[in-house]
């Protein structure tokens, strides 16, 4: 970007850091987001900037934005442009590092529909360009390792499931730095008392992982 878009960038972040209130938050969510689908690689750079630092540094509540903001940033994980990538990655980490531990378990499905969402406009790809960014699936790796060891049975299983959908749309490289944070969640559960669709999705996770790395 050019130094004159970089200016114009940091007037429109003071702005959108400047709001405060339920409606505000609101038309800022709205229409970053809807910016985000722009054909336009440059209108799509610049919204998630400002998302993303709306993302990491205001101080309004958007938790009930969450579900949305899921959906969008890892559907932005398919773009080709990398720093859109990029910019996706880290309004993501912020996003998820609001959550606390029962709203990383609630949001497990969440996660898993907009992984869902981002594969149907793949075209063809095996794998989810944003996750296979240098510690790309970071982010989201708290939210199934809390769904995995304290979760309910069912949600359990859904974590290990969706973790295993995560693992397939990740290179081997960016799941390398992970290994031991995937590991350890899924061999505790295999030592505990569980029914066995738990177990089997624990080990059909753990066996695409090693079939990975």
């Amino acid at each position: 970007m050019s130094c004159c878009v970089w200016q114009e960038l940091e007037y429109c972040q003071a702005v959108v850091l400047s709001v405060s209130d339920e409606v505000g938050v609101r038309t800022v969510m709205d229409n970053l987001m809807d910016s985000t689908k722009s054909d336009n690689v440059d209108v799509r750079r610049s919204s998630i900037t400002l998302l993303c630092a709306f993302c990491r540094h205001t101080h309004a509540d958007y938790s009930q934005y969450v579900p949305q903001l899921l959906r969008g940033l890892i559907h932005l994980f398919t773009d080709s442009n990398k720093e859109v990538l990029q910019m996706a990655w880290e309004a993501l980490n912020a996003v998820t590092k609001t959550l606390d531990s029962n709203q990383q378990t609630a949001h497990v499905s969440d996660i898993r529909q907009a992984v869902r969402f981002a594969v149907s406009d793949l075209k063809g790809q095996d794998l989810l360009p944003g996750f296979c960014l240098p510690k790309g699936i970071t982010p989201i790796l708290p939210l199934f390792r809390e769904a995995i060891l304290n979760g309910l049975p069912e949600v359990k299983e859904q974590a290990a499931q969706g973790l295993g959908e995560v693992i397939r749309l990740t290179s081997a490289e960016a799941l390398q730095p992970s290994v031991v944070q995937i590991t350890g969640p899924l061999i505790r559960i295999l030592g505990d008392r569980f029914n066995w669709n738990v177990k089997a999705a624990v080990l059909e996770t753990l066996a695409l992982l090693l079939a990975k790395v």
